[in-house]
C-alpha cells in the first residue's frame, strides 16, 4: 500500500498532499485513528473495545460511561468483526471522536413513517 516509510506516511505535509486523513498525533505523541484509519490500520489492535454501533453512530452523545474497568488511553472500537473508529477512554468514560455530521439522527430512522 505505501511506497514510503511509516514515518514518512505520518508526515503532515504528506498527508495533506495526497488528501488521506488516517491519523491524527494528540499530544504526548499518542496516535488518534480517523474513522477510515481504524478500518485500515486497527485490525490487528491489541487495545481493543467491544460496543454496539448503535452507541457510536446513532445520536449525538460523544461520552459513554463504562461498566468495566479500562486502562486509559485510545482504543479501536469493534463491534463483533466490524472496525467502527478510534475511542479514547479516561476513568471509564468513553469519548469518540466522529464528527456530528457522520453520525444518523435517530428520530429520523425510528420514527419514520412507513409509507413515505
Amino acid at each position: 500500500m505505501f511506497n514510503k516509510n511509516f514515518s514518512d506516511f505520518l508526515d503532515e505535509k504528506y498527508i495533506k498532499k495526497y488528501g488521506l486523513y488516517v491519523i491524527k498525533i494528540e499530544k504526548n505523541n499518542r496516535y488518534r485513528f480517523s474513522i477510515e484509519g481504524a478500518q485500515i490500520f486497527g485490525i490487528n489492535s491489541n487495545k481493543s473495545i467491544e460496543i454496539k454501533k448503535e452507541n457510536l453512530f446513532y445520536g449525538f452523545s460523544e461520552n459513554i460511561k463504562l461498566e468495566k474497568n479500562f486502562e486509559n488511553g485510545f482504543y479501536i472500537a469493534k463491534d463483533n468483526n466490524d472496525i467502527l473508529c478510534s475511542v479514547y477512554i479516561k476513568n471509564n468514560i468513553l469519548k469518540d471522536f466522529i464528527p456530528k455530521e457522520r453520525k444518523i439522527n435517530y428520530i429520523f430512522t425510528k420514527d419514520k413513517p412507513e409509507n413515505t
